[in-house]
């Protein structure tokens, strides 16, 4: 049976998106994925891609990350150690910019 991910305005330490990527790669690994989703899967022109990028984090990385287990919150710090540490401001603009 597919599934679709959960909603991008799912908020995970102030962060959205955050939790629907890494419930995407969850239920991808376990074959659970709605086929539509599949093709976007962490690419560079995607909203994968973007959440990425502004926390500095190779989705392969994240993917083997998230397949090892854990909370998306510590999920999330796992990306501020190995990224790049979200201020404020820096969620202000992210939020900003997905709307635009």
């Amino acid at each position: 049976m597919s599934a679709h991910p959960k909603s991008p305005n799912e908020v995970t330490s102030g962060m959205r998106y955050i939790a629907r990527m890494l419930n995407k790669i969850r239920l991808h690994a376990r074959g659970e994925l709605h086929e539509d989703y599949h093709k976007n899967l962490g690419g560079v022109r995607t909203a994968d891609g973007a959440c990425c990028n502004f926390l500095r984090v190779h989705y392969r990385d994240l993917r083997e990350r998230v397949l090892q287990g854990g909370t998306d919150e510590e999920i999330l710090e796992w990306c501020f150690e190995k990224g790049r540490r979200l201020n404020e401001g820096d969620l202000f603009d992210f939020e900003e910019g997905r709307k635009s």
